[in-house]
């Protein structure tokens, strides 16, 4: 089944579940732990963006 986002109110509890996580992330990383330190989950991925720029070849700017 999926999950579609119809509010933010749908994911409230995940988004403080995840507010949480980080917070405690932030804080075992700046104490120098081991696991917190060496976590990257994107180091051997790549992302890319694709950006679609409209047309406003016909407007005028004032």
């Amino acid at each position: 089944m999926s999950k579609h986002l119809l509010a933010i109110d749908d994911v409230e509890e995940d988004f403080e579940m995840i507010l949480k996580w980080a917070i405690e992330f932030k804080r075992l990383w700046k104490e120098g732990d081991d696991v917190a330190v060496n976590f990257l989950p994107l180091d051997t991925m790549a992302v890319g963006s694709i950006y679609e720029k409209t047309q406003h070849e016909n407007q005028s700017i004032f």
